[in-house]
C-alpha cells in the first residue's frame, strides 16, 4: 500500500497546475510541523497564508510569537523541507496580524 505522501507527490507532480497543489501541501504542512517543534501554543498563534516562490507567508497573532519564530526561521524551514523529503521552502515571511 503506498503511503499518502507518495500518493500526493505523484499527484502534484502529474498534474496540470503542480504549483498550485504544491503551495496547497506545503501551506498544509506548517501547523504539522510547528506541531511537532514547538507545540499546539504555537500552532494557535499562527496561520499560514500562501507559499510563492520559495517563501511560506505566515500570519502571526501575537508579538513575542512573531520574535520567537523569526529566531526560529532556519529550524522551521528545515523541518518543512525535510517532510517533503525536497528544498522547496527558502525562508518564511512572518507577519504580525493586523
Amino acid at each position: 500500500m503506498e503511503s499518502i505522501k507518495r500518493v500526493l507527490k505523484q499527484a502534484i507532480l502529474t498534474s496540470s497546475h503542480p504549483k498550485m497543489f504544491g503551495a496547497s501541501l506545503i501551506v498544509g504542512l506548517w501547523e504539522k510541523a510547528l506541531l511537532e517543534l514547538e507545540g499546539s501554543k504555537a500552532v494557535d498563534q499562527t496561520r499560514a497564508l500562501s507559499f510563492r516562490a520559495g517563501v511560506l507567508k505566515v500570519r502571526v497573532y501575537s508579538k513575542p510569537w512573531l520574535l520567537y519564530l523569526r529566531i526560529k526561521e532556519e529550524i522551521l524551514v528545515k523541518a518543512l523541507n525535510d517532510k517533503l523529503n525536497t528544498t522547496l521552502v527558502k525562508s518564511l515571511k512572518l507577519e504580525k496580524a493586523p
